[in-house]
C-alpha cells in the first residue's frame, strides 16, 4: 500500500487553492477540508 500525503496548513494560507489544484488531477482524490485541527484544538483547551 502507497503512503496517502497528509497536507495540514493554518487559515488564509492558500490551502483551499492548494485543495482545489491537487483535485483538478485526474488521478488524485482529495476530500474536503474537514476543519480537524481547530477542533481538537478548542476540544482540548475546554477539557
Amino acid at each position: 500500500m502507497t503512503p496517502a500525503p497528509f497536507i495540514v496548513g493554518v487559515g488564509r494560507s492558500g490551502t483551499t487553492l492548494l485543495r482545489l489544484m491537487l483535485d483538478a488531477h485526474p488521478d488524485l482524490a482529495i476530500p474536503p477540508e474537514t476543519r480537524f485541527i481547530p477542533l481538537a484544538a478548542q476540544s482540548c483547551a475546554t477539557a
